[in-house]
């Protein structure tokens, strides 16, 4: 929609939803009601087994003691967000403090609170896979996610070093990385006046 195509004009994914449940037969009669209320959507026709979907909100924490589960993304474009542009190397380049997105269990238990400075770490390699200031949001436990534009492919390729960059784009596998608090929130404050 953003890009200018038309049949994207849902205003919710209630909406999406209800779509998929009209067009394809498997989804006939479900509840996005019945999904929201209790996390179990049941059909009209509940003498039919196929028609019963159970779904429960995934808790990683219990498997996470050596660490957290990274689950990076990208997009196109997110207005909501402060961006920037500058010139590096007669190239424009995109500026902005990366979100980190940790479920406020997560953070508590980590100590890390809205506003620190974060490096996140892989564990199996010791490579930084993401940076940022912790937001607290709606990611399931044991999850820390975050998203980067698209466009920040080009500015990595164009400074990367190899030959043929592109084997060495950034995945978005998720994988089991440690957190490193860089700053804390009012240090920031103090240190961005």
């Amino acid at each position: 929609k953003a890009m200018g195509a038309t049949g994207f004009d849902y205003a919710s994914s209630r909406d999406v939803f209800d779509v998929i449940c009209e067009a394809i037969p498997g989804y006939a009669g479900l509840s996005h009601d019945a999904l929201m209320d209790g996390g179990v959507i049941t059909s009209v026709a509940a003498d039919d087994a196929d028609k019963n979907f159970e779904i429960n909100e995934p808790d990683f924490s219990p498997v996470t003691r050596n660490g957290m589960f990274f689950a990076p993304g990208r997009v196109l474009h997110q207005p909501e967000r402060e961006t920037t542009l500058s010139e590096r190397n007669y190239l424009n380049v995109i500026d902005r403090v990366e979100q980190i997105e940790f479920h406020s269990d997560d953070a508590e238990s980590m100590g890390v609170s809205e506003g620190d400075m974060v490096l996140i770490r892989d564990l199996n390699t010791d490579r930084v896979v993401a940076e940022g200031a912790v937001v607290i949001a709606d990611a399931p436990r044991g999850i820390i996610q975050s998203t980067t534009l698209f466009a920040e492919l080009a500015t990595y390729m164009e400074e990367c070093e190899h030959p043929d960059p592109s084997p060495t784009v950034p995945r978005l596998d998720v994988r089991r990385v440690a957190v490193e608090v860089m700053a804390k929130a009012p240090e920031r404050e103090l240190a961005a006046v």
